[in-house]
């Protein structure tokens, strides 16, 4: 983090929407980064109530519940991007914030684990 705010000093970033300089996403495009989306099952696309999956759905799922706090596109596809292929760690507070939104209060037992990519694709994006 200290690494990155000294080379954000020396080569500032630029808003990935815009162009102006100071920081990854600014905070006029900031404002532009979710694109409400209607509770809905995330297999069947059936709406329903705090994203939870729908009944038939259940048969062939383990989840119960899938929050999605945008549209994957525009954006907020190029924040996450800029994240996975760039390394700009300043996104995963953007990332963060939009997850924290979305979110309901959890219990306090749930336990939240991140998803490694597979070997051969962080070795992809290290070629790039």
């Amino acid at each position: 983090m200290i690494l990155e705010k000294l080379i954000g000093t020396i080569a500032p970033h630029q808003c990935i929407r815009c162009g102006s300089e100071g920081s990854v996403v600014c905070a006029w495009c900031l404002s532009d980064i979710r694109v409400p989306v209607p509770p809905r099952c995330y297999r069947c696309k059936t709406l329903t109530r705090d994203f939870r999956v729908f009944s038939k759905c259940k048969r062939s799922s383990a989840l119960r519940h899938v929050w999605v706090a945008t549209v994957y596109d525009g954006l907020a596809k190029n924040v996450i991007r800029t994240f996975k292929f760039d390394r700009a760690q300043s996104t995963a507070g953007i990332i963060a914030a939009q997850m924290t939104d979305i979110l309901p209060q959890l219990h306090s037992e749930t336990v939240i684990v991140p998803v490694s990519s597979a070997t051969s694709r962080i070795r992809q994006r290290q070629d790039r």
